[in-house]
């Protein structure tokens, strides 16, 4: 299993939750992050209802998506709960796949070796068809 990186994690995990929180309050959510560092990384509410998202950067991923489907590190597990929502963003921060908590629990367990582990390590394998695409762009940043 990957070994948490401090340095790796504050420089892109910022970067993410902040495009994610960005693109939520243009939707009207109220988001924060949440205090408990080790726990979900976002908190947002909006008409009386609030979700839970765990945020990560897929590395590999620039422009259209080149992979068969979606890998989310079995680590994340512990996060299966209702009302949480796993989100993995293209380099970019313009691209995500959202997948439920729901549906992360009946996805199978693949091996795989990454650029971030010196043995192989464990993801739920998420068919594309189970995750929902969102094309996102930083309110900030937008033109016109």
């Amino acid at each position: 299993m990957k070994r948490f990186d401090k340095t790796l994690h504050a420089s892109n995990d910022a970067a993410a939750k902040n495009a994610v929180i960005e693109w939520l309050e243009a939707d009207d959510w109220d988001v924060a992050e949440n205090p408990d560092i080790y726990g979900i990384d976002l908190i947002a509410e909006r008409d009386g209802r609030r979700i839970y998202i765990e945020v990560e950067i897929k590395r590999g991923w620039s422009g259209s998506f080149p992979f068969k489907s979606l890998h989310i590190p079995k680590r994340k597990e512990k996060f299966i709960h209702p009302n949480v929502l796993f989100m993995v963003l293209d380099f970019t921060l313009t691209q995500a796949y959202i997948v439920t908590a729901e549906t992360l629990s009946r996805c199978g367990l693949i091996e795989k070796n990454t650029s971030l582990t010196k043995e192989p390590d464990q993801f739920f394998e998420v068919p594309l068809k189970w995750a929902f695409y969102y094309d996102i762009e930083r309110p900030s940043q937008r033109r016109g």
